[in-house]
This record gives structure tokens, sequence and C-alpha cells, in this order.
């Protein structure tokens, strides 16, 4: 399949930090394509989705998987982890960005994110706050396919 080209045209970044005490940052720039605008952009998490408005830059915090009521409210839980086939210390994980256009028409775009099994929190004994974010350690990368 090609590519959705106003996909390709988007200035939507997700950028990883070594530093522990920094989030995810997911950022959007305004992109017109061939005259058509964004009118809708909502960030599709595995607790619900996010509406992003455009030309915002906001955080996203990437917790162990954990049961639904212990996550952060408001956080963005990414999809995952999956695991990746050719090395066994590093997940994935992914979020899917779903736009609207102003002809109407949707596109999709995917989003990764590699993190090492190593920075993930110890697992202890059972409190009322366990919503610690991992530790950022590896890198992230837009994908530009678009899912089926």
């Amino acid at each position: 399949d090609t590519p959705d080209p106003r996909v390709l045209s988007l200035d939507l970044t997700l950028g990883c930090s070594d530093d522990k005490s920094r989030q995810a940052t997911l950022v959007s720039h305004p992109v017109t394509f061939k005259g058509h605008v964004i009118k809708d952009m909502q960030i599709f998490c595995r607790n619900g989705s996010m509406q992003m408005p455009r030309g915002s830059a906001f955080n996203i915090s990437i917790h162990y998987p954990q049961p639904y009521t212990s996550v952060i409210p408001g956080a963005c839980v990414f999809r995952g982890p999956y695991s990746i086939p050719t090395n066994d210390s590093i997940e994935m994980y992914n979020v899917s960005v779903a736009l609207l256009w102003s002809d109407g028409t949707p596109t999709y775009v995917s989003l990764e994110c590699n993190l090492t099994k190593s920075q993930a929190p110890e697992q202890e004994a059972p409190s009322h706050n366990q919503s610690k974010p991992i530790d950022w350690d590896v890198y992230c990368s837009q994908n530009e396919s678009i899912p089926a």
C-alpha cells in the first residue's frame, strides 16, 4: 500500500529523552496540504483516546502494563508492549494518531517507541501508588505506515 501523501506532510514528532526525570513529548505543528487543513486529531491510547489540538505539545506517560485502575488519570497509555524478535532486551510500544482533514477524509499515522526492559520498575508489594512511569532509555521513531 502506498502511504497517504498527507501523512508524509505531517509535522508530528515524538521526542524521547534519556533524562529519567522527563516524559516523552508529542508535538504537533499546524499542517496544510494542498489547501486542506487538519480539523481534528486524536491519539488512540490503550485506555481510550486523547484530543490533540493543532499546534500543541504535551507529555505522554508510558507505563508498564498494570491494572487500568492504577493508571494516572488523564495519562495516555501506549499500546504494547510488543516483542522485538531481534532483541530480547527491548520492548516496543506504539500509539496511533487519527486525523480528520477539512475535506472530510481521515488519515492515520503510527508512532512507536522502543524501551529497554531493564528500565521497568521493580514489582513491589501492592500499594496505592503503582503508577510509576518507566524510565526512558533508548529511542523513539515515527513510523509512517498506515494501519490496515
